[in-house]
């Protein structure tokens, strides 16, 4: 909310307000206005905090657990381990197609 007022505060210095075409109520050039883009200020910030909690809470439960925290290994993924040996030789001798990086899982971009 801190930054939101004090970016409000700057803006205000400059003779300039926000006007959202998309949400009519958030209009800082009048009271009502002002007051809406405080209240949308403050719930964006609660609904972070939410999420952050969320987050932890979902992270110290895996951990309980004693899952894994992060992507999977592609030694894991049935179809990358099968196909690699065949995608390696490919690559080493030089063909490095869109086709090859398709059968390994990787973008060819």
């Amino acid at each position: 909310m801190l930054d939101a007022a004090q970016t409000l505060e700057r803006l205000r210095g400059w003779k300039v307000g926000i006007r959202s075409y998309q949400e009519p109520w958030i209009d800082t050039t009048s009271p009502i206005g002002e007051a809406m883009f405080g209240i949308t200020a403050v719930w964006a910030q609660l609904e972070r905090a939410i999420l952050r909690e969320r987050v932890k809470a979902g992270m110290e439960r895996a951990r309980r657990e004693r899952r894994r925290l992060s992507r999977p290994r592609v030694a894991d993924m049935p179809s990358v381990a099968r196909d690699w040996p065949m995608v390696r030789s490919r690559i080493e001798s030089g063909e490095i197609s869109r086709q090859t990086f398709r059968m390994s899982g990787a973008s060819a971009r």
